[in-house]
């Protein structure tokens, strides 16, 4: 009975300083709470976004070429009585390439011609009769008639003479020729090609992403395979082709230089843009985020980003992020918004 007792005094006693102990554990605890948390920071390395000089290459390959080809076609039937050029050659603006029934249409205008100045002088006479009062109207207004008749019809020859004359319409290099000397064609065909060295290029199909490269002929310049260079003076967009791609136009400045060769057309800039590590940044479909982190409390803020072109370097921020700005460098996934890091290699 009375060790009963006394075991259990023992184990009140024991509960009681037990107690004790614990309270004052936890109250020791709680004292020390906001610096044990402090040093229980995570450290994190942390990126300082900044701008970079980036230069930007790019390169095509082509082939010189004339940008516009001209089909000529006969403008009336008959024989070709005149070609006066041969394959390659080059002419200028308004020069005669061909003629067609040249040699019947010379003789009739010949005949025509003899005529209209015979009927010129003979009313000139008339009309000197009439001033002096040796003629009368009716002979004055006969000989007006004649002359004006052979007038129309030999006006009228020379116009199908001139239809029938194939002239080159600017200055250019003649292509392949349909058509030789004495044949006869018909009205409508195709006579020969016309290059137009007005519009000397090369042409490219390109992805549509690339447009922007394409679009500052400043930065362009074309190399030829001899080491010839030349001024990229226009680059218009033809229209959008399957896959993706445009066809483009690259205009150059050649001067009087018209050359057929392979060249390269190169893109080099360079442009100042935010960039921040691939590491950085997170991605979820067409959603690209980084974690922001304030400096001072080290707290996580989750922010969208627009991004631009990759580069060695990393990925260029169009939007959502400014210079100075810190983010986590390594796995954004694994700090959520509102919790706090101890950032780490901030310079």
């Amino acid at each position: 009975m009375c060790m009963n007792k006394y075991l259990k005094v023992c184990f009140l006693y024991c509960m009681a300083l037990l107690i004790s102990v614990l309270g004052g554990g936890c109250s020791k605890g709680e004292s020390g709470v906001s610096g044990g948390e402090a040093e229980a920071l995570t450290e994190v390395e942390v990126w300082k976004v900044g701008s970079e000089a980036i230069k930007v290459q790019r390169h095509w390959l082509g082939s010189l070429q004339p940008l516009r080809v001209l089909s000529i076609q006969a403008p009336a039937s008959g024989i070709v009585e005149q070609l006066n050029v041969n394959e390659g050659d080059r002419v200028k603006a308004d020069d005669v390439l061909l003629r067609i029934g040249g040699g019947a249409f010379d003789a009739r205008r010949q005949v025509l011609q003899e005529r209209y100045h015979q009927l010129q002088a003979e009313l000139d006479r008339w009309q000197r009769l009439a001033d002096a009062g040796a003629a009368g109207p009716a002979e004055l207004s006969e000989a007006k008639l004649r002359y004006l008749e052979v007038s129309e019809t030999l006006a009228g020859l020379n116009a199908i003479m001139e239809t029938a004359t194939v002239r080159a319409p600017r200055n250019g290099r003649v292509g392949a020729i349909a058509v030789s000397r004495g044949g006869l064609v018909q009205e409508g065909v195709l006579l020969l090609q016309f290059e137009d060295e007005e519009r000397w290029g090369l042409r490219l199909n390109v992805p549509s992403r690339q447009l922007d490269y394409l679009r500052k002929p400043e930065s362009l310049s074309v190399v030829g395979t001899e080491g010839q260079r030349f001024k990229v003076s226009q680059v218009v967009d033809v229209g959008e082709i399957q896959g993706g791609f445009v066809a483009v136009e690259v205009l150059l400045d050649t001067g009087d230089e018209r050359i057929r060769t392979e060249v390269e057309l190169q893109f080099e800039n360079t442009v100042h843009a935010l960039i921040v590590p691939w590491t950085s940044v997170a991605s979820e479909g067409d959603d690209h985020w980084v974690a922001l982190v304030d400096p001072d409390s080290g707290e996580i803020e989750r922010r969208k980003l627009r991004l631009g072109r990759a580069h060695a370097s990393g990925v260029e921020v169009l939007d959502g992020l400014a210079e100075g700005d810190c983010i986590v460098r390594y796995e954004p996934r694994s700090h959520t918004e509102g919790t706090r890091i101890k950032p780490a290699g901030i310079q």
